[in-house]
Parts: C-alpha cells; sequence; structure tokens
C-alpha cells in the first residue's frame, strides 16, 4: 500500500530526527553558556570569552531574549551582554584612534517632541542644547573628550557622513 515507509523514506527520517535533536541540544547548550556568562559579566563586571559571547548575541538573539523572559530575568540582559561583550573587543581598536577622529553617531529620534533644532542637509541636526532630551548631555560630554557629535536624521545621511569622514 501507499502507506508504508520505504527503506529510504525511513533513513532519511532518522537522519532529519537526529539533526533537530542535535540541533536543539546544541541551542539548549549555547543558551546555557551565555547564560553563564552573562551573569559573570553582569554580577562581576568581568569578560570572559568575549568573541563567543557576541557570537551568540549576534546569532541567536531571539532564542535569548525568550529564555530569558521564561526564566523570569529581564530580557534586556541580553542587549547589556552584547553591548559590554562588543565594547570589551573594541577597546583596543578604538583607543588607537585619536579623539579628534571619532564621532559620535546619535539618531534623530533621541530629540524631544519639542526640539527646537534645526536640520542642516551637511551637519544633520544642529542641537541648541535646550535641555529638553539626553543629547545636549551626549554632546557636551562627547565633546570635552573631543568627539564630533552628529545628530542623523536618517541612515542614508550616516553613510554619507562616514563615507565623508573616511
Amino acid at each position: 500500500p501507499s502507506w508504508k515507509r520505504t527503506m529510504d523514506q525511513e533513513i532519511i527520517y532518522r537522519i532529519i530526527g537526529m539533526f533537530s535533536v542535535f540541533s536543539i541540544a546544541m541551542l539548549v547548550i549555547f543558551v546555557i553558556t551565555f547564560a553563564i556568562l552573562g551573569i559573570i559579566l553582569v554580577k562581576k563586571r568581568r569578560v570572559f570569552l568575549p568573541t563567543l559571547l557576541l557570537f551568540m548575541v549576534d546569532n541567536l538573539y531571539f532564542p535569548l531574549k525568550g529564555f530569558s523572559k521564561v526564566c523570569g530575568i529581564n530580557d534586556k540582559i541580553v542587549d547589556r551582554v552584547g553591548v559590554e561583550a562588543r565594547n570589551f573587543t573594541q577597546h583596543t581598536r578604538f583607543s588607537l584612534v585619536k579623539p579628534e577622529r571619532r564621532m559620535l553617531l546619535l539618531p534623530h529620534c533621541l530629540r524631544h517632541i519639542k526640539c527646537p533644532a534645526i536640520l542642516s542637509p551637511i551637519g544633520g541636526i544642529d542641537c541648541k542644547e535646550c535641555g529638553l532630551c539626553i543629547i545636549k548631555d551626549l554632546k557636551i560630554k562627547s565633546e570635552d573628550l573631543g568627539y564630533d557629535v552628529v545628530i542623523a536624521p536618517g541612515s542614508g545621511f550616516v553613510r554619507r557622513k562616514i563615507r565623508d569622514m573616511k
């Protein structure tokens, strides 16, 4: 009858089943490893295996967010671990760049709804330091460090600004 499986079909189903079980097991191992490394990072402020952490955050972002919610942990920890690990891995490279060659790119969505700043096609949004949003504080601190501060109205502007800055 047509409902009987052939030997080839059975082998294919077994391979798919073994692959599925292996994939799920690897995912669980990655999530548990991430949880352990993330807890160490957050509690002790020490980064272990930052490249592995970045790999997991970049490739398992949504499963890690879901796992943290299921465990009753604030899911923002996944974002924090990703930022801390990226900062750790890029610190040496970043420190080699002179402060006057650094740029802080801020998205325009940080602006307050009543922001009086004016959009310039060349310089981005010109902050008037009105104090309605956090941009003023970020701008002052960054400029004290010698960074160029740009409030970008969109991704095309960001690409153009980075290209122009070389």
